[in-house]
């Protein structure tokens, strides 16, 4: 019951599955089932959750969290989680805000004239259209020439 109870003060845009597959995700790393991820269970659990911190980065995070070294309990795990979600959902939204900036006629990609007038805005007029082209080149992932947000 105190578990439901943890789950419920979790922010109202986590649905009920993500919460179920969060403390699923968080019992399979606690591999010596005590209830606690120990540096190496919360190694896992970041990585599980999208996480690929330096080790040394997250020895620190787990220290922050429990300075007694004994581990993470759920309820910080959930923390961890809530805090990842909403840094997430604020890179997609600083992301999409950038591309629609870039996205000089708003027809949903980026193409060689939109970047080219982006950057003469920024004042960065140096490129040559060869070199915008490889810009696009190296990070169109379907090689139609153009950038997307899929």
């Amino acid at each position: 019951k105190k578990l439901w109870k943890k789950f419920e003060k979790m922010d109202s845009n986590d649905s009920l599955k993500q919460l179920l597959e969060f403390k699923k995700t968080f019992q399979q790393c606690d591999l010596d089932k005590d209830g606690y991820l120990n540096p190496k269970d919360f190694m896992i659990m970041l990585k599980t959750i999208g996480f690929n911190p330096a080790k040394e980065d997250a020895r620190r995070l787990l220290l922050q969290l429990s300075p007694d070294e004994r581990g993470i309990n759920m309820s910080s795990a959930v923390g961890i989680y809530k805090q990842w979600k909403s840094q997430n959902k604020r890179s997609v939204a600083s992301y999409k805000e950038t591309f629609r900036i870039f996205d000089v006629d708003n027809n949903g990609y980026i193409d060689e004239h939109d970047l080219k007038e982006s950057l003469k805005r920024l004042h960065e007029t140096h490129l040559s259209n060869h070199q915008i082209r490889e810009m696009i080149k190296f990070y169109d992932k379907d090689g139609d020439g153009m950038l997307s947000l899929d």
